[in-house]
């Protein structure tokens, strides 16, 4: 959408005043605000609404220990972090260090084996997708299960770039 819309900008000023002014775009900042724009609409669908309670509710929990959730700036992983946004078949969030809400579709393909590998991704992904920030309840070391140095390590080397 964000790229589609750079196009038609990119159409309409031409001018070398024009391009520096796109040039100038916080592109993040333009996509996360076209986002916050629409959930007004989303809030008050009511089919969207109906589709969302329709689907199967979970939270899961991690056994104590070194395991937990990261969290970001953005936090919420749909349809498991694909490039897919639309339709949403599943939404996941962790609602504190140790326990992780899952949002499914009611649908076979979500079984116990992989509801059981999205906990296990969700840091991962919170931390691919996180803008500027990842959120950690301590401090930041690997457990037998996760690799949480190496997640925030590339994010953090990544961002250098």
């Amino acid at each position: 959408m964000t790229a589609g819309l750079i196009e038609q900008f990119e159409r309409r000023f031409r001018s070398a005043s024009g391009r520096q002014a796109l040039k100038s775009l916080d592109l993040d900042s333009f996509a996360r605000n076209e986002v916050l724009s629409a959930l007004p609409r989303y809030i008050v669908d009511e089919q969207f609404v109906d589709y969302l309670a329709k689907m199967v509710w979970s939270t899961f929990e991690i056994p104590e220990g070194p395991d937990h959730f990261l969290t970001s700036d953005c936090p919420l992983i749909v349809n498991g972090g694909t490039m897919f946004q639309r339709p949403i078949y599943l939404l996941s969030i962790a609602l504190s260090p140790k326990r992780l809400l899952i949002v499914h579709a009611d649908n076979e393909e979500f079984d116990q084996e992989f509801l059981s590998k999205l906990v296990v991704i969700h840091s991962i992904q919170t931390t691919v997708q996180a803008e500027k920030f990842v959120i950690s309840s301590r401090q930041v070391t690997d457990s037998a299960s996760i690799k949480y140095s190496r997640i925030v390590n590339e994010k953090l080397r990544y961002a250098k770039n």
